[in-house]
């Protein structure tokens, strides 16, 4: 099963919703990451929070496949 993780600020976050619902439509595992809503946030925190979902998985299957 694939998993994505996904978050946007205010400005995007109808697309962010619209992206969410196909992923789900093709059996994708979505960490939605924020924002919840249309209030004024910082974009940074969220691609920040994105950013360290993606780094863990990275990290996690690099220590699982050992060494190169």
């Amino acid at each position: 099963e694939m998993k994505m993780a996904i978050g946007s600020d205010h400005a995007g976050f109808q697309t962010k919703e619209k992206i969410k619902e196909i992923l789900k439509k093709q059996h994708v595992d979505v960490m939605d990451l924020g924002t919840a809503n249309e209030e004024s946030v910082d974009y940074p925190d969220y691609a920040e929070k994105v950013a360290l979902a993606v780094a863990g998985v990275l990290l996690y299957r690099e220590e699982m496949a050992g060494p190169a």
